[in-house]
């Protein structure tokens, strides 16, 4: 359940790429930054389905889904008014972005959230051993249950694209695409733009009309449609093109995203959800990343797009084979 939502990520990349780093040797304070957000994606999901009914969760992942796109498309035009108006000074604009998240915090933190009542009984040997056994436990759920598993095994292959194109497709704009229309590096927050306008196309329509759909076959052709669309973004050179697929890229990115999150929510139960999700999230994640390392060493042999085009394929093959998996197509 891992939407293309990583604007700072790719904002901190065409920084360092321009020579605006702006934290210099800082960076395991971003490492830090990054691992301690990664808490928060598994909670925002296990408190979802205990705010709202359960014939509204699919219409409530789409709003949260939403919301975020919404931060996203905001964020980059803001980004470029600090950096054109703090110039050297631009280590200012994080501190404005930390106050967010203690807004974040304290909006967060006047939600009244029902208690969950635990079903099973309290680890022996203290938190470390409790974390594992919760891990484990995690983990044997999602493995008695084929539509959840399935699943998680089809995104982790399907969404490693994400991290090749996180990690490429600064370099793409600059080297593979036309600039006679739109020069870089407009072209590249070009793309990102699309990207985040698709994803709020998506998460519009799957609140809109998901609700009367199978929500298994959103997830098949979320994936497939995201694998096709990667592929034409990859090999194209034409601006306009890239803009194109990337907007199709970013509204099928949300329409197998907020289907599984639905799916994981109606049949994991409460008590376990985070720990499940947690799980899924560090399997794909770890997908993404090793696709991140792998994409940097394949795109010093061969051309940055036939890399994206590459994964494009990897995506597209995990929605065929999602389609032929009985757990995957129809949830049950």
């Amino acid at each position: 359940m891992c939407p293309r939502n990583y604007g700072r990520q790719h904002h901190l990349q065409a920084l360092h790429r321009q020579g605006l780093n702006p934290f210099h040797n800082q960076y395991p304070l971003v490492f830090l930054v990054t691992t301690v957000s990664l808490f928060f994606r598994p909670a925002k999901t296990a408190v979802v389905p205990r705010l709202v009914d359960e014939r509204d969760v699919l219409a409530a992942n789409s709003a949260v889904w939403t919301a975020d796109t919404l931060a996203d498309i905001a964020g980059y035009p803001l980004a470029g008014i600090f950096v054109y108006f703090l110039g050297a000074n631009l280590g200012l604009a994080f501190f404005v972005d930390a106050a967010t998240y203690l807004a974040s915090a304290v909006l967060i933190a006047s939600i009244t959230i029902p208690p969950v009542v635990r079903t099973v009984g309290p680890a022996v040997g203290g938190a470390l051993r409790a974390f594992f056994n919760e891990l484990s436990e995690g983990w044997r759920f999602l493995r008695s249950r084929p539509a959840l598993f399935q699943n998680t095994l089809v995104s982790t292959l399907a969404q490693a694209s994400l991290g090749v194109t996180l990690a490429l497709t600064i370099v793409y704009a600059k080297d593979a695409l036309d600039q006679t229309v739109i020069p870089y590096p407009t072209n590249y927050a070009a793309i990102d733009t699309a990207i985040g306008l698709g994803n709020l196309v998506g998460g519009i329509a799957v609140g809109w009309v998901g609700a009367r759909l199978r929500k298994g076959w959103l997830v098949v052709l979320g994936f497939i449609v995201m694998g096709l669309a990667t592929v034409a973004l990859g090999l194209t050179g034409n601006v306009m093109v890239a803009l194109s697929a990337s907007l199709l890229i970013g509204i099928s990115n949300l329409v197998y995203v907020i289907p599984t999150q639905t799916i994981f929510m109606e049949q994991t139960p409460g008590e376990y959800m985070g720990r499940v999700v947690s799980f899924r999230s560090s399997l794909v994640f770890g997908s993404m990343l090793l696709a991140m390392a792998f994409s940097g060493l394949l795109a010093e042999v061969y051309p940055v797009g036939v890399v994206i085009a590459a994964s494009g394929v990897l995506t597209t093959l995990a929605g065929v084979i999602g389609a032929l998996l009985p757990a995957v197509r129809d949830p049950r």
